[in-house]
């Protein structure tokens, strides 16, 4: 079975035990490991931008400063619960 991982995410074949600590098979697990706001995304952030504003930005490097935008958003100037609660209605609460 084949699988493309997450961006972030962590592949690990972990064994699955039954009484008496007897290995009955593995299988693998795919954790994602949500981004975090810092030094290397900023300056990742800078770059998209200036890239979009001079429009050389690939579709690619648009969607990926999309993300960063929402992750810079959430670090820096955190939501209200107004906010949350309004996004969760329409449907486009992704942390909710």
């Amino acid at each position: 079975m084949s699988h493309e991982p997450h961006d972030g995410a962590i592949d690990e074949e972990l064994p699955l035990l039954m009484p008496n600590d007897q290995v009955a098979s593995t299988a693998l697990v795919n954790f994602v490991i949500p981004p975090e706001w810092d030094e290397g995304s900023a300056a990742r952030f800078d770059e998209l931008s200036e890239k979009e504003a001079l429009g050389s930005a690939t579709s690619e490097e648009i969607e990926e400063l999309d993300g960063l935008s929402v992750l810079r958003r959430r670090a820096i100037v955190p939501r209200t619960g107004q906010e949350v609660m309004r996004e969760h209605e329409q449907g486009r609460c992704h942390s909710c």
